[in-house]
């Protein structure tokens, strides 16, 4: 019998509070860890958070390599109102209910959506959870 690997892709993409007084690179990189910690993996590649200020995309964006795959987040804070986006792949089976509540939190989402697909469906996707923030 085949052992599958569970593979779990977690999507979030939101609208946030203003967050130019709160964020910081070291925040940021404390809370990419905590997700580390959430989703029961190590981290491969260090948090890495660098603040973009390329024309009209500017705002922190960060990635994290870990033993099951990665993390990254992109907010944009030159919109009205300001945006998130967030990815969590792993191949373990994960709580993404807890994840979710921990992202919302952090960035102070206002509205969005979440949605989480299981990749490992042999050349396609399975909606495992989707819902409005």
């Amino acid at each position: 019998m085949e052992n599958k690997l569970p593979h779990q892709h977690l999507l979030i993409n939101a609208e946030t509070n203003d967050l130019k007084n709160f964020l910081t690179k070291e925040k940021i990189e404390e809370h990419l860890r905590k997700i580390v910690d959430l989703i029961e993996s190590i981290i491969i590649i260090e948090p890495q958070v660098e603040y973009c200020d390329s024309h009209n995309n500017t705002g922190f964006m960060g990635i994290c390599g870990v033993g099951t795959s990665h993390i990254s987040c992109h907010h944009w804070d030159n919109t009205i109102p300001q945006r998130l986006q967030f990815d969590i792949y792993s191949c373990t089976k994960f709580d993404f209910k807890k994840l979710s509540n921990e992202i919302i939190e952090f960035w102070q989402i206002k509205s969005g959506s979440i949605l989480v697909i299981d990749r490992s469906v042999d050349f396609g996707f399975n909606v495992i959870y989707s819902s409005n923030i």
